[in-house]
């Protein structure tokens, strides 16, 4: 099957040939940005006329400084830094660790206020996370499915439906969450 292409002849557009614009394919940047200058252009031909030189050439100023704005922005410069500072190279200089959860296990560990809660929540979000991805499973909305993954020994302590954990965290039954989480 062959296909024919279409292409305007000048009795498609009145018997004037397309312009230059007319080449640019719609939604693209090259298109926008051919239809910003064609405007640019016309308000500083107008402010030249009504107002004169030293309208013209302020409104050429403030256009070029916002398009440079613009150009920065839509190129993806970061604008909080200004581009001062040196990028972070964080995994080549930092060996990647867990953060601050070596200090809230130990916390929650040790049954310290607030951090065997705090602990619950983040494995929580792990196993949502885990359950979610590996097996389409949501522990808010299909908790019997959840619980029939995690287990009897572990669902108590991470049923999201219970605000607090009827089962004491001991170092075993965290061991057991870390394994589960592998099992998954």
């Amino acid at each position: 099957m062959t296909r024919h292409l279409h292409h305007p002849s000048p009795a498609d557009s009145g018997g004037r040939p397309p312009g230059p614009l007319a080449r640019l394919v719609p939604g693209t940047a090259a298109h926008s940005l051919a239809h910003l200058a064609v405007a640019a252009a016309a308000l500083v031909g107008g402010l030249w006329l009504a107002g004169g030189t030293s309208a013209a050439v302020g409104a050429t100023l403030v256009l070029a400084v916002a398009a440079l704005g613009l150009a920065r922005y839509v190129l993806g410069a970061d604008s909080e830094d200004l581009g001062r500072r040196t990028p972070a190279r964080v995994l080549e200089s930092a060996q990647a660790d867990l953060g601050d959860w070596r200090r809230l296990v130990k916390k929650a560990l040790r049954g310290e206020e607030g951090h065997p809660a705090a602990l619950r929540r983040r494995v929580q979000r792990l196993y949502e996370a885990t359950l979610s991805e590996r097996h389409g499973v949501s522990m808010l909305r299909d908790p019997d499915r959840a619980a029939e993954l995690l287990g009897p020994r572990l669902w108590p302590w991470l049923d999201p439906r219970q605000e607090e954990s009827p089962v004491e965290l001991t170092p075993e039954l965290l061991a057991d969450a870390v394994e589960g989480l592998d099992r998954l």
